[in-house]
């Protein structure tokens, strides 16, 4: 008996790594390119964002606004990111000197935007200088409700 062409045992193993890889390619829902990517830390995390945005603009929760302050808005995000991220564009305080005053953190120059209110009346009041956000920090927003004394305006010392 002749032994066949290297041709053929070439096109054999052709077919057999074709068969190998059909499940992979065709049959497997479990390898396929878009249940690994919805399944990532990073589109969990997108999908918890928007669900909590999407809450907030809804039924104006204090919680859903407290998750994406801690966990989306960082210091030296412009004005209009945070928009973005809170679903509503701020209103600038035109009347911001009660924020800058008492030795603050806060220079005269820096301009301060309010987002809110909650369906408890109140609000987030950020700062900003040269149009990024300064003196955030995440962690002040990561707490209870009760905590949550950074929602109200600073009085008013008139």
């Amino acid at each position: 008996m002749k032994n066949p062409p290297d041709s053929v045992h070439k096109s054999r193993a052709r077919t057999i790594l074709l068969l190998a890889l059909l499940p992979a390619v065709c049959g497997c829902e479990s390898l396929t390119g878009n249940q690994l990517l919805s399944s990532s830390p990073e589109n969990d995390h997108e999908a918890q964002e928007e669900t909590h945005r999407s809450r907030f603009l809804k039924d104006r929760e204090p919680a859903d606004l407290r998750w994406l302050l801690a966990n989306v808005v960082r210091s030296g995000m412009p004005r209009g990111e945070i928009s973005q991220i809170l679903g509503e564009d701020g209103e600038r305080v035109q009347d911001d000197a009660r924020f800058k005053r008492n030795g603050g953190h806060y220079r005269e120059n820096d301009t301060i935007w309010k987002w809110g209110p909650d369906n408890k009346g109140q609000s987030v009041f950020l700062a900003f200088r040269d149009g990024k956000l300064v003196n955030f920090d995440p962690d002040q927003f990561s707490g209870t409700e009760d905590e949550a004394s950074f929602l109200d305006a600073p009085p008013d010392q008139n």
